[in-house]
């Protein structure tokens, strides 16, 4: 219970990223310029653990190869769609790539990381799947 009133008050505060530090690609999910409750993800690792990803693995495709491409791209948007659904299960209001509000200046933005939350929402659909 104790963690709950934590986690409201600090999601009370409200940030936005400057227009000219602002970098699309950065941020999977929720509107820049005014947020409350930020998470950040390590996208890689997120893909790494994806079955699209598993098939580079086991196919031991190389990078000159299209179809790597391919798959790295449907792992990709694999994380993505997770992100946004685990965003909204958690109420988070923006997910970034990790490091990012450090990178452009605004380390007193903590943001929760949700890499793990993402990877299991990942591997649990993976296991319905395969039922």
């Amino acid at each position: 219970m104790f963690t709950s009133i934590v986690v409201a008050i600090t999601c009370v505060m409200s940030y936005f990223i400057p227009p000219d530090k602002i970098d699309q690609n950065k941020i999977l999910f929720g509107n820049p310029e005014k947020f409350n409750c930020p998470a950040e993800i390590d996208f890689g690792a997120a893909v790494k653990e994806t079955p699209e990803y598993q098939i580079i693995k086991d196919k031991k495709l190389q990078i000159g190869c299209g179809e790597y491409w391919i798959r790295l791209s449907q792992a990709s948007e694999h994380v993505c769609r997770t992100v946004i659904k685990v965003a909204n299960d958690t109420k988070k209001d923006i997910v970034v790539f990790k490091d990012y509000f450090e990178e452009i200046g605004q380390p007193e933005i903590k943001p929760e990381d949700v890499t793990h939350i993402v990877v299991c929402s990942i591997k649990d659909a993976n296991k319905k799947k395969s039922s």
